[in-house]
């Protein structure tokens, strides 16, 4: 399972996860978050609270163990200068284990103004 809180008008954003879930940011540099091993329910986990501030732009993912984790180590700017479906679709495509169910969540971080 994981959770990430995005603070629209900073741009701050909150991320846990625990077991094989994974999140990260591509940007003008690439920022990877930690989860804590374990299986909810099962295991009683301190969770490790990360926060990053996101700027314009900014590509968050949020994905489950059925996508390789090593996706972000490969250069995928190709795909994130277009639509993010189609880089979601690249992601399910090109790193989805046939094995396992996966799923993700992209966005593109514009911040809101009051």
């Amino acid at each position: 399972i994981s959770l990430a809180h995005v603070n629209l008008l900073t741009g701050e954003i909150k991320f846990v996860g625990l077991g094989n879930v994974f999140a990260c940011i591509f940007g003008e540099s690439k920022t990877v978050f930690v989860s804590r091993d374990g299986i909810l329910g099962k295991n009683k986990r301190t969770p490790l609270l990360q926060t990053h501030t996101l700027k314009e732009n900014d590509i968050v993912i949020l994905a489950s163990d059925g996508i390789s984790s090593g996706f972000y180590r490969d250069n995928n700017d190709f795909f994130m200068k277009g639509s993010l479906t189609f880089f979601a679709h690249h992601l399910l495509r090109k790193y989805g284990k046939i094995e396992d169910d996966a799923s993700c969540l992209i966005f593109r971080f514009k911040p809101c103004s009051v």
